[in-house]
């Protein structure tokens, strides 16, 4: 369902912008409400359609280095959190691209804003590191 993301923008699902500023009626006509949201499936092919169009793009574009699977999911994670545009220029990928895993893992924890971000930064550093929530 659309709703207000933590800097008051129109989202839907599990991130997906609608606009910049807050959740319209129209939106939610669109996308659904708390109390009648849509199919889980439409989420997911939502989800599906950003990671593919712009988030795994923005991660192979960036990243020159071989990466493992759970490490390229751990990173298109972060890229749909913090942005496409944010992405290349992060010091995770300069430490990435410089072959420093283990510094692009804790420069992961360094996207620590607004503060309710920090587990998710702990679970993808965690992926990426060990393939695996621990």
């Amino acid at each position: 369902y659309a709703y207000n993301d933590s800097q008051r923008h129109a989202t839907f699902g599990v991130g997906h912008l609608l606009h910049h500023g807050p959740v319209t009626a129209a939106d939610r006509t669109e996308w659904g409400t708390k109390a009648n949201p849509k199919p889980r499936a439409l989420v997911l092919r939502v989800l599906r359609k950003d990671l593919a169009d712009r988030f795994e793009p923005a991660v192979r574009e960036s990243v020159r280095t071989q990466l493992k699977q759970h490490q390229f999911h751990a990173l298109d994670s972060m890229a749909f959190n913090i942005g496409a545009g944010g992405f290349p220029g992060s010091t995770v990928v300069k430490r990435l691209n410089a072959r420093d895993f283990g510094g692009a893992a804790d420069a992961m924890l360094l996207w620590r804003r607004p503060p309710e971000i920090r587990p998710r930064r702990r679970r993808e550093r965690e992926l990426f590191l060990h393939g695996t929530y621990r």
